[in-house]
């Protein structure tokens, strides 16, 4: 499964750094910052199984939840 891009603001309350190492040290999902918006980005590409999309998803909803 390849696809461009993938960006999300985060909700009002929800800083991007703490988001980011939450995802990254409970999860093992990467994703990138992008501070000036509020915002995160997902890039899938060719190497990532349709679980590791769902396994993204899955964290992001929990860490939002």
């Amino acid at each position: 499964m390849a696809t461009t891009l993938i960006a999300f603001r985060l909700p009002d309350g929800v800083a991007n750094m703490p988001f980011f190492a939450a995802l990254r040290d409970k999860y093992k999902v990467i994703l990138r910052g992008v501070p000036r918006l509020q915002a995160m980005r997902l890039s899938p590409h060719v190497f990532n199984t349709e679980a590791d999309v769902d396994a993204a998803l899955k964290a992001i909803a929990a860490e939002l939840s």
